[in-house]
């Protein structure tokens, strides 16, 4: 004769009905008796979801460590090649820092990085990301001054020297005229 199961409402958990009570509550899935403990497979299931889990989590913190260093060195590079443009736009337009430059250019009329620089048109620095950082990185600015229909034309652009890095050239271009305009009144 099979036993009789009987559910504890509040609980769900079903007791035997009738015969010996062994002091076990059953219930779960497996009907074993409860504290009995995990098996092996549901341990090795569990830990390979937790490993997963956290695999994933340091690989994103990996990605947004990496992500805000590239982020700062691109600030950076915008702040060097702006403050370059700023430094040129306040000069005469007859100084001999806006004379036209033997600067390479690429198609896209971007500083090429690949050509050697014009020591006139070109500097370097180097500059520390975090204060408690006893090392710096190094950066390159280039300019590159052509006149065209009356215009100066002004191309800057920064980048990072040395190490490997996904790192791109920061590049900004600004106009200047050769003369005041003539107001139309």
């Amino acid at each position: 004769m099979r036993p009789q199961w009987t559910q504890l409402k509040p609980y769900g958990i079903q007791v035997q009905a009738g015969g010996h009570w062994n002091g076990f509550l059953t219930g779960g899935v497996s009907g074993r008796p409860l504290g009995s403990g995990f098996t092996l497979l549901e341990l090795l299931i569990a830990s390979a979801v937790l490993t997963v889990g956290l695999l994933a989590t340091a690989s994103l913190l990996l990605l947004a460590l990496s992500s805000h260093f590239n982020s700062k060195l691109e600030a950076t590079a915008l702040r060097m090649t702006q403050s370059t443009l700023e430094e040129l736009k306040s000069l005469p337009l007859n100084h001999a820092g806006l004379a036209d430059s033997t600067e390479s250019l690429t198609p896209d009329h971007e500083i090429d990085f690949s050509a050697p620089s014009s020591p006139s048109h070109a500097r370097t620095a180097t500059v520390k990301l975090h204060s408690h950082s006893p090392t710096g990185i190094e950066f390159e600015t280039r300019w590159h001054v052509r006149t065209l229909d009356g215009r100066k034309v002004i191309t800057s652009a920064t980048r990072k020297t040395g190490g490997h890095s996904s790192f791109h050239p920061v590049s900004m271009r600004i106009v200047r005229l050769y003369t005041a305009p003539a107001l139309g009144m």
